[in-house]
């Protein structure tokens, strides 16, 4: 139990917390909760992911619990392919203009493209290419696991169907 003098010094401290003064580091955590919650992000489209998750589902027809977590891998694996190849394009068309506005003094009226750092360039495509390469195998690992399930379940309706006697 408390005594009275701790109870109003922790009064006091609770009148004198009002949070971080920066929130720079803070201010996404209901993202946790929201689109991250899913595997998107405020850069994704949300909609067009949900009209591709439609999509997948009227083509591939899923049944149960676990063709239908399949079935969104592959719509979020799919995201995921076109979210890093827009952060490659971005951070290629930042580099370009970056390089550009550091020359342009020096070239007067010549090109207004300089070619990119080789070290940038070689780091951002092992990046870019460890990335795709990475979502590359999880989308076809996960579509091959949702026909192999499908194929299970039909052959094993067609078991049931033909009384069990193959």
């Amino acid at each position: 139990m408390s005594t009275p003098a701790q109870a109003a010094a922790n009064r006091t401290n609770a009148r004198r917390s009002t949070g971080p003064a920066n929130t720079g580091s803070t201010r996404f955590n209901a993202l946790c909760t929201g689109l991250t919650a899913r595997g998107l992000t405020p850069m994704d489209d949300v909609n067009g992911f949900d009209a591709l998750l439609a999509q997948l589902r009227a083509e591939f027809e899923p049944v149960g619990v676990l063709e239908n977590f399949v079935v969104e891998r592959i719509a979020l694996g799919m995201v995921r392919r076109q979210r890093g190849e827009r952060l490659e394009a971005a951070y290629l068309d930042s580099d370009l203009r970056r390089e550009s506005e550091m020359a342009e003094p020096f070239l007067g009226s010549g090109p207004t493209v300089m070619p990119l750092a080789v070290q940038t360039v070689a780091d951002l495509c092992n990046l870019a290419g460890r990335y795709e390469t990475a979502t590359a195998r999880r989308l076809a690992a996960d579509v091959t696991m949702l026909l192999s399930l499908q194929r299970e379940r039909r052959s094993l309706a067609s078991f049931r169907n033909s009384g069990g006697n193959g």
